[in-house]
């Protein structure tokens, strides 16, 4: 069994981008991958953690966040 693993992430215009055109990027990715064989899954998001830096005597610190991606899973 082989698996794929695809970030997604719907784009569009500010004003203009509705989660239809949201589902039809979504479709057309599921497409792609079906032409190769593979059989969509499901969607999953990956946090992670990323750690702020003290920076030098205090100078460029930042804070840390959590950061996120949503994939695509497909199986062949």
């Amino acid at each position: 069994m082989e698996y794929r693993v695809l970030p997604f992430k719907a784009k569009g215009k500010k004003d203009e981008f509705t989660t239809e055109e949201a589902a039809n990027q979504l479709e057309r990715l599921i497409t792609e991958q079906s032409k190769d064989g593979f059989e969509f899954q499901g969607m999953e998001s990956i946090y992670s953690v990323v750690n702020g830096s003290s920076g030098c005597f205090g100078i460029g610190k930042s804070e840390g966040y959590t950061g996120y991606v949503h994939v695509a899973v497909f199986r062949k």
